[in-house]
């Protein structure tokens, strides 16, 4: 291989092209637009705040880890993102803005593009860094292709995590190292490479265990002697029989363990199992995963009898920084990521795919027709197996595990036992489950199958020169027209983020016309039950902040469900996190809204989070959608009376509704003076003297001179919660009331009338009552007035 200066010339802009756009076609091709990970929503979440609102809190992602702590002047004590390594929702928010800009394309859809992008655009530097190292046209690009198609990068391209970036950084810096390898008078080329290590390290910091490695890759080219040669080759087979040996054989690890055991805490037996499933095992090591890197033990030879010693140390130094690394610090959560292992290893993919180069290039030249079927099958067979994790539900996996495994992602025997491997079990749900590809959501089969057929496009340009650029011309073409029209169906049809529920689409315009200054909308449960996706996928709005609060352990998911907790006590129903945190915001905002996800129409839902709300603030608005499931509730944020404090109401009262119910009294908590467009909030202190067997509607109005009317929410005690028929004798029920005024209320002084009826066949039958100064003798008018001034 000839390895002149003038090698940089012979990359071939065409070929550089034609590479991306065929692996970036295959890779829309399984595309899935699905969020896979916590982690993944953690970033989309972050992304979401930093374009809506200029910060990167984390509010629809807040179940997951709810902030435990946060000072009682904070606005917004939502989660923040790895303040550490912040730089991902930074990259993810240029396809999130873009798709701001173009209509029928989702916020989520547009997003998950990303990492198909660095790992096409992965390819290409594979091809630019074989060229660099001397390699000829056809080796560099068929490596490229092998690493786009042969290896995990493939699957990882459907993700939003953070190490396909890490691997896009780290393969540039390693071109530009190689560059000023060539001319180290160009001292630009390494200032470029350390301000993208910085900004690697921004995106994930466990890129600083591959600094050794690029010390190494930097070093001037020496002509060592045989026996320092021979030396530095023992040294390398030594080590490799020390790390096999340590992973296999406790004692050998601790003893290696000792020195880095001085400077933290190790613990050696999750440690082991950690390295040896990294490495070595047959499920979940990098070459398990990847097999055409085993190529890569054969290439090492042959790098080594050509005097390249330089790669082979750069790219162990890289493998053996990152397993170790991450097994030592990360000590019980050593596996991490999907079931598909292992994703903090990816960075080190494109990197032993150096070492299957030279393999392919002896295949290549060799007329050993044995040799180019084993490689031939190798890259196949690697190939195939990146096919099944690309287009299946791989966190579908444990799924499919025995009972034994617990559940377990991690189960040791899923690693290490043949039966279990992951390209062997996963076929198995695709009968069940299906394939993890967008297109099969919308019934768009056809969409997958063009994507498929524009690959082979981009194929066929690097094969043929003579047509190459008309060819790269009508697959690009190709590639924005079917990428639009499948963007804008998945935006139209797309299940998974609600799609096909038009209830949710006039909640957001509703909140986008109503909500102001980022009020928070509160949603129950977890992304799996409620609307958070539909939320994250189509809310662009500065208005308001979607909030999920996390699956409580007082709610079930079905009538079969039993609730964690069972109390009559709601509070009891909710996590204290989750009090202290809708006290927190409430107190911060005049209006929080309530997106449910269910109703009476589900009588199984507890629904203890909307139970705390109506207990604690005034409901002002419910907007029906039509859907019983699909509710939006507003409140006022003023402070209701504790329920619990035993103390008695404001201003007692000795009206009397029919023959049993008694209002004992109420309270005016934000006193009596308003002004137009202010909320008024009521109290009101219920009693009866005997069980009822008729579910009653309470109805509240303020009345100016007998003249202006302006009217409450009509509904069942305290939302429903407490239905009259709920009531016990004697019991005190208090329930909270508000009626919001309009901007226009007239300035005047307004009483505050009351009734109670039942809706029957024959219309509203209305209470009686008596006890006070009465309109006719169904509606109490309660002996206190209010004041609206003007503004």
């Amino acid at each position: 291989m000839s390895q002149s200066t003038t090698t940089v010339n012979r990359v071939r802009p065409d070929l550089l092209i034609a590479i991306f756009l065929c692996l970036f076609s295959l890779y829309l091709a399984s595309y899935s637009g699905r969020i896979e990970s916590s982690d993944s929503l953690r970033v989309f979440d972050a992304t979401n705040s930093l374009v809506n609102f200029g910060d990167v809190e984390l509010e629809e992602s807040l179940w997951q880890s709810p902030p435990r702590n946060f000072a009682l002047d904070d606005t917004t004590p939502y989660g923040i993102y790895n303040n550490t390594q912040p730089l991902m929702p930074y990259l993810t928010a240029i396809p999130y803005a873009l798709a701001k800009l173009i209509p029928n394309v989702g916020q989520v859809h547009a997003t998950w593009l990303l990492n198909m992008v660095m790992m096409a655009l992965s390819g290409c530097l594979m091809y630019v860094l074989g060229i660099l190292l001397g390699y000829k046209q056809k080796i560099s690009v068929m490596g490229a292709l092998l690493f786009g198609l042969g290896t995990i990068a493939w699957a990882y391209s459907k993700t939003l995590f953070r190490d396909p970036v890490t691997l896009f950084f780290l393969l540039v810096i390693f071109v530009l190292l190689e560059l000023w390898r060539r001319n180290r008078l160009n001292i630009l080329w390494v200032v470029f490479a350390v301000v993208l290590f910085i900004l690697a390290e921004g995106v994930k910091s466990s890129v600083i265990v591959a600094l050794p490695a690029l010390l190494i890759w930097i070093l001037p080219q020496i002509n060592l002697s045989s026996r320092v040669g021979r030396i530095l080759d023992s040294i390398f087979f030594l080590s490799l029989i020390l790390l096999f040996g340590a992973s296999l054989w406790q004692p050998l690890f601790d003893l290696l363990a000792i020195i880095p055991s001085q400077f933290f805490f190790i613990d050696t037996q999750t440690a082991r199992v950690a390295i040896h499933s990294y490495l070595f095992s047959i499920g979940g090591s990098v070459w398990a995963t990847s097999p055409i890197v085993l190529l890569g033990i054969v290439g090492t030879g042959l790098l080594i009898k050509q005097g390249k010693r330089r790669i082979v140390w750069s790219v162990f130094i890289m493998l053996v920084g990152y397993a170790t690394g991450h097994a030592l610090l990360t000590q019980v959560h050593w596996f991490g990521g999907l079931s598909l292992p292992p994703r903090f290893m990816l960075p080190t993919i494109p990197f032993l795919m150096l070492l299957v180069l030279p393999v392919l290039e002896s295949a290549l030249g060799s007329k050993n027709r044995l040799i180019v079927t084993i490689v031939s099958l190798i890259a196949l067979f690697s190939i195939a197996v990146q096919a099944i994790f690309a287009v299946s539900l791989v966190d579908a996996y444990v799924e499919l595990l025995p009972a034994e495994a617990n559940g377990l992602v991690e189960w040791l025997p899923g690693l290490n036992q043949p039966q279990y491997l992951r390209w062997l079990v996963l076929p198995q749900s695709w009968n069940s489950l299906g394939w993890d590809i967008a297109w099969t959501r919308i019934t768009g089969d056809w969409i997958g199958l063009g994507f498929l057929g524009l690959a082979s496009l981009a194929w066929v340009s690097i094969i043929l020169q003579k047509y190459r650029w008309l060819v790269i011309g009508l697959t690009v073409l190709g590639i924005f027209g079917l990428s639009a029209y499948g963007l804008s169906q998945l935006h139209q049809h797309d299940t998974v983020y609600w799609a096909n529920t038009p209830e949710l689409f006039e909640v957001l315009f509703i909140l986008e016309s109503e909500a102001e200054d980022g009020e928070p909308v509160f949603l129950a449960g977890s992304a799996d039950v409620t609307y958070e996706r539909f939320m994250l996928n189509y809310n662009t709005s500065s208005n308001f902040r979607p909030v999920v609060l996390g699956f409580q352990q007082g709610e079930r998911t079905s009538l079969e469900d039993t609730p964690t907790v069972i109390s009559t006590f709601n509070r009891d129903r909710l996590d204290v996190t989750t009090l202290r945190y809708i006290d927190q915001i409430a107190s911060n905002h005049e209006r929080i809204w309530w997106l449910a996800h269910n109703s009476d129409f589900t009588p199984w839902a507890i629904r203890p989070e909307e139970q705390y709300l109506f207990a604690n603030y005034y409901l002002i608005n419910e907007y029906e959608t039509g859907n019983p499931t699909v509710r939006l509730l507003e409140f006022s944020t003023v402070q209701a009376p504790d329920r619990h404090d035993f103390r008695l109401p404001e201003y007692s009262s000795s009206f009397r509704f029919g023959e049993n119910i008694t209002l004992a009294g109420y309270a005016l908590p934000s006193g009596q003076t308003f002004t137009a467009g202010d909320v008024v909030p009521i109290t009101f202190y219920w009693q009866t003297d005997a069980l009822i067997d008729v579910d009653y509607t309470i109805a509240t109005f303020l009345v100016n001179t007998g003249v202006v009317v302006l009217e409450g929410i009509d509904s069942p005690p305290d939302g429903g919660f407490t239905p009259t028929t709920a009531w016990q004798p004697n019991q005190l029920i208090p329930e909270n009331r508000a009626i919001l005024l309009p901007d226009d209320a007239p300035v005047g002084t307004y009483q505050i009338w009351l009734r109670l009826y039942v809706t029957g066949t024959g219309g509203a039958e209305q209470l009686t009552v008596e006890g006070g100064e009465m309109f006719e003798d169904t509606t109490a008018i309660l002996p206190i007035t209010i004041e609206v001034m003007a503004d």
